[in-house]
């Protein structure tokens, strides 16, 4: 591979699968190439959900090793990113305090609301400017016990954590700080008044760095175990979301991005955040992007309801892919139901088609009857949430947007993408689906030297990548379903 040009490993890690990509920038052109894929499992201890942080590393240096192994001394350096909020709990030798809890883990029921009865929306909101979600690491920290918050030295998140072990470095960047509600995304630094106010300490919080800076050096030890010499450690957007709305390939008009996975985050990019009344009603949530700017999105429980009727009727003896599963919902009949993804019965893991069927119960609805119409209803409902979303931010931001991007691997389900060009009635363009990687690559190549900003970042992404474009279709069904849709619900919008 030597003489093709520098190669950047992104290493991404999704809360279902991980993937470590390489890219390789000739001087026009950026090419991916997957040298590792893995799975991400969280594992059960008693009643509680966590990450399996040793393997998640060893998996890592797999990636690291294949990428050392293809492309030898071009390979330049590597960056971490992602899936938000989680994190773990060190102590005073630097050693990690059992493993890190997952978002989805039950501890936090209830804290959120205590939270808001005894401080407020108004201070909440203020101070960290984001969604208020039960799974925040905000309310995580709360199910803590006290004792262990004050034996904690130090707390990672999952990127600073594998960082901590490929550099020896304890570092947070601010992209991913700022989805804990422990950021004050105004100061660009830790919200200390809401940390007084909740009871946290804030001993255990460190310097935040911006991305595009290097940790340093590969530990000798892991070089060792890689075969990675001379390879530096980069911080990209350590959030996955971050990452890919960086590799956006938009280049005039207005816009906004939907980054789809297991999550869909839907929302602008701003060099301010957007904090008036509208934004605390909604609870915009204001993420901070790469190279200065910010991200007021609101996320929405996306492909995880698919994912989690797949597992149901795999555990049942129906084991279909994804792609059955898509085809089969193409051929069902429209909008037999409507849901809301985001009422709060769907955000545990468990049995989705039981819940959806009750959900359809209790709004008036008749159930979904087959496999294709219960992943249809899931997949016309995300389109429907989506427009809702994205006419809610337009009002907050007092413009419209001419086009919709849609980055990351939901980007491969194409019904949705047509879906949702329906639902929201202007063109969508849709790539590169390894958006995360391919941000992540970027900001390595910021912090080589090879590029300067985000608009040269996007120029190449449009060269690199094929980018396709879905014009809205069936107009008066798609705003015969909206109305429906409306009904149904979250009141809040």
């Amino acid at each position: 591979m030597s003489g093709e040009g520098k190669t950047y490993l992104a290493l991404d890690l999704g809360a279902e699968s991980g993937r470590a990509i390489a890219g390789t920038f000739d001087g026009d052109r950026l090419t991916l190439r997957e040298v590792h894929r893995f799975r991400n499992v969280p594992v059960r201890q008693g009643e509680s959900f966590h990450w399996d942080l040793p393997a998640l590393f060893d998996e890592v240096k797999r990636g690291i090793a294949s990428a050392a192994n293809a492309f030898g001394k071009d390979l330049v350096s590597v960056g971490v990113s992602t899936w938000g909020i989680d994190y773990g709990l060190l102590d005073g030798d630097g050693t990690l305090m059992g493993l890190p809890h997952q978002y989805r883990d039950p501890r936090t029921a209830g804290i959120h609301d205590s939270v808001m009865e005894r401080l407020g929306k108004d201070l909440l909101y203020e101070q960290a400017g984001i969604q208020l979600m039960e799974m925040n690491t905000l309310y995580q920290l709360l199910s803590e016990s006290p004792e262990r918050l004050t034996q904690a030295s130090r707390l990672l998140f999952i990127p600073d954590l594998i960082n901590y072990r490929l550099t020896g470095v304890m570092s947070t960047e601010h992209t991913f700080a700022s989805t804990s509600q422990l950021y004050d995304v105004r100061k660009r630094d830790w919200a200390y008044p809401l940390l007084d106010a909740v009871g946290l300490p804030s001993h255990m919080l460190g310097d935040i760095r911006d991305a595009g800076e290097s940790m340093g050096p590969l530990l000798p030890k892991v070089e060792d175990e890689t075969g990675a010499s001379g390879v530096d450690v980069v911080l990209p957007g350590t959030h996955d979301t971050a990452s890919a709305v960086a590799a956006v390939p938009a280049s005039e008009g207005t816009w906004a991005f939907l980054s789809s996975g297991t999550w869909s985050l839907l929302g602008v990019e701003t060099r301010e955040p957007v904090m008036n009344e509208r934004a605390k009603a909604f609870e915009l949530g204001n993420e901070v992007g790469v190279l200065g700017t910010v991200r007021p999105l609101k996320n929405i429980s996306g492909l995880w309801l698919v994912q989690q009727c797949r597992a149901t009727w795999e555990a049942q003896g129906n084991p279909y892919s994804y792609a059955e599963l898509t085809r089969m919902a193409e051929a069902s009949v429209p909008f037999a139901a409507i849901i809301d993804p985001d009422d709060p019965s769907f955000t545990p893991a468990g049995d989705m088609p039981a819940r959806i069927a009750d959900f359809c119960r209790r709004s008036g609805q008749p159930a979904p009857s087959t496999l294709g119409e219960v992943v249809r209803t899931i997949l016309e409902s995300l389109a429907l949430r989506y427009r809702m979303a994205l006419e809610t931010i337009e009002g907050i931001v007092d413009s419209r947007m001419d086009t919709l991007h849609i980055v990351g691997g939901g980007g491969q389900n194409l019904l949705l993408n047509q879906f949702t060009a329906n639902a929201v009635g202007r063109p969508v363009v849709v790539g590169p689906v390894e958006a995360t990687a391919v941000g992540n690559v970027l900001m390595q190549m910021v912090a080589a030297g090879e590029i300067s900003s985000l608009a040269e970042g996007r120029e190449i992404v449009r060269r690199s990548f094929e980018l396709t474009t879905y014009l809205p279709e069936d107009s008066d069904v798609w705003r015969e379903a909206h109305e429906r849709f409306q009904r149904i619900s979250s009141p809040s919008e």
